[in-house]
């Protein structure tokens, strides 16, 4: 973060600072300290963590492991469906049309990987 705050312009500064509260470091909080007149009014802070934790959205490791990349389970999913209907905002009747063939390419995934068969 140190290097991107350097580098990166001076109108790109607010995008930097809320991916570094959001993603990489988190923010800070002020501490409320009931004071009396004998101690001086300090002011502390608290580190409050990420919204997002670097474990969460960080997909260094599985990448180097030849793992999955995604950390949202239907996202797979979902760019198959785009693929499956071509381009963005399809009909009602493409995205049945494309949800039917999906439905038949997943039925025959699991059949293709099922443990037994049954026979008839």
């Amino acid at each position: 973060m140190t290097y991107l705050q350097f580098v990166v312009p001076d109108s790109m500064e607010s995008v930097l600072t809320y991916f570094d509260a959001t993603y990489v470091m988190g923010t800070y909080r002020a501490i409320r300290r009931v004071t009396t007149a004998q101690t001086p009014r300090r002011l502390r802070f608290r580190r409050c963590p990420p919204l997002f934790p670097i474990q969460t959205w960080n997909v260094f490791d599985a990448t180097r492991n030849n793992q999955t990349r995604t950390n949202n389970l239907c996202e797979s999913w979902n760019i198959r469906l785009s693929q499956l209907v071509g381009h963005d905002h399809p009909s009602v009747w493409l995205l049945i049309d494309a949800m039917r063939e999906d439905a038949v390419m997943a039925m025959t995934d699991i059949e293709q990987y099922r443990p037994w068969k049954a026979t008839t």
